[in-house]
């Protein structure tokens, strides 16, 4: 770990996710309430897009996955991904991405602990 610390992470071969690597080298203003959309580049725009649409779909899944408290039963995760698909077509996006897809178990699990039963 000392060996990571003393010099810098790109040196020493680390990786970093695209998005970690994107916030780190992005620019910051001094107020972010200054920024115009037409200031953003149409990719950030695209991953707000997206980002909001995601955030607004697991509201709706883990509403979905309340109500089943009131009416227990089982639902398979594909069950929840088609599910996933729908909300974020309603929020105007076409296609999942892979991260989504394979991080959506994980968040629900975060999301309810030991609430759920998985198997």
């Amino acid at each position: 770990m000392i060996a990571l610390i003393s010099r810098e992470l790109v040196a020493a071969e680390g990786h970093y996710h695209r998005s970690c690597y994107r916030c780190y080298t992005r620019q910051v203003t001094q107020n972010n309430d200054d920024i115009e959309s037409d200031e953003l580049n149409e990719e950030d725009l695209r991953n707000q897009f997206y980002t909001d649409a995601e955030k607004t779909a697991y509201a709706e899944i883990y509403k979905e996955i309340r109500d089943l408290f009131c009416v227990p039963k089982v639902v398979k995760l594909p069950e929840l991904r088609e599910s996933m698909k729908t909300h974020m077509r309603n929020g105007g996006v076409s296609e999942l991405k892979e991260s989504t897809r394979t991080h959506m178990f994980r968040k629900i699990k975060t999301e309810f602990n030991d609430s759920l039963n998985y198997t």
